[in-house]
């Protein structure tokens, strides 16, 4: 079982205007061994192995200091989506919550595409969509979390289904690169740079 950390940031103006401070303290928070992807200004991911539960308290309490509406929850589970779902939960009736546990590797893809045609813009585009769709369907289907997706790829990080998902992938023409460690960090970056 791997950690995740959730932090929900009450969406305003406020949000806005110190958003370089919610990432200076957040990438202050992660390093060296979390790493974290901002799916919308006000939910941030982190995979964050080996990150104390006084580190989580201080990033709550660091970020309400600056005068956000905060709430952060880290939670271990076997598959991300049900990590990220049981830290929701949580955080319907508390603002902080850190549940203890045995932390175990991340396996982090890198999923991207082996060529694109430049004779064939449109179409290529196209393409790129139709099957980036059918990649991010599936990896929600096997509880793996997709992190980060541009027309070039996909970053996600993996269940074990989502293990058996990779091989098939690898037969649809897509380059996947797929690395495990404990720290996030290392994770996503030798998925990504290998």
């Amino acid at each position: 079982m791997s950690r995740y950390t959730v932090v929900v940031i009450e969406s305003g103006e406020e949000v806005r205007h110190k958003w370089s401070l919610v990432e200076e303290r957040i990438k202050r928070f992660t390093e060296p061994l979390g790493y974290h992807f901002t799916l919308k200004p006000s939910l941030i991911i982190i995979l964050s192995n080996g990150l104390s539960r006084d580190s989580h308290v201080e990033l709550y309490e660091d970020l309400r200091a600056a005068g956000l509406q905060v709430k952060v929850a880290s939670t271990i589970h076997k598959t991300p989506m049900m990590a990220l779902l049981k830290a929701l939960k949580a955080l319907s009736s508390v603002d902080l919550f850190y549940e203890e546990g045995v932390e175990e590797e991340y396996y982090v893809a890198y999923i991207a595409f082996r060529y694109f045609n430049p004779e064939y813009v449109v179409e290529e585009f196209k393409r790129r969509r139709d099957v980036l769709g059918k990649v991010l369907d599936a990896l929600i289907y096997t509880g793996s979390i997709p992190l980060s997706l541009n027309l070039d790829g996909v970053v996600a990080v993996l269940s074990t289904r989502g293990l058996t998902l990779i091989e098939r992938l690898k037969s649809e023409n897509l380059y996947v690169r797929v690395a495990r460690s404990i720290h996030g960090r290392k994770a996503v970056e030798s998925a990504i740079h290998s």
